[in-house]
């Protein structure tokens, strides 16, 4: 259907530039030979640009898939990297909460050591707090006695 439009066209401007009607017909046949020349001239630089196309767009596509393999990677990494994080926020919640019961007994010893201690002070008996006081600090040097040599 093309070809035929182009030959009415060209036809059209062979009435234009005097050509075809009486004697015309060996003229209307290199008409049709150029025609048919510059149709295969077009058709060769659309397949090339198709040609081009394609292969712009194969080579886009392994951009693509290149990028997308580039970050398909990254976010195994990151998945990796969350796993870590996860697995060591799960030791240090286990640390701390260790930590939280050496808390809670030292607090217990505390409260009895205190308790001790204010029984011992509301003691009216000065020898008795002298003595306590004295073997206290002759516990003090001994134990020091004892890392120092």
């Amino acid at each position: 259907m093309e070809s035929a439009d182009i030959q009415e066209k060209l036809g059209q401007g062979d009435k234009f530039a005097g050509v075809g009607g009486k004697g015309g017909n060996n003229k209307g046949k290199s008409t049709t030979n150029q025609m048919s020349e510059t149709q295969k001239k077009i058709k060769k630089e659309n397949d090339q640009f198709i040609t081009d196309q394609r292969v712009q767009t194969m080579q886009m596509i392994d951009q693509q898939d290149n990028q997308l393999e580039s970050l398909g990677k990254s976010v195994d990494r990151l998945g990796n990297i969350g796993r870590d994080i996860n697995q060591e926020l799960k030791e240090q919640d286990k640390m701390l909460d260790e930590l939280d019961k050496e808390m809670e007994d030292a607090s217990s010893n505390m409260a009895s050591v205190q308790e001790a201690l204010g029984k011992l002070l509301n003691t009216k008996d000065g020898c008795q707090i002298w003595t306590i006081v004295v073997l206290a600090l002759i516990l003090i040097a001994l134990v020091a006695m004892v890392i120092w040599v």
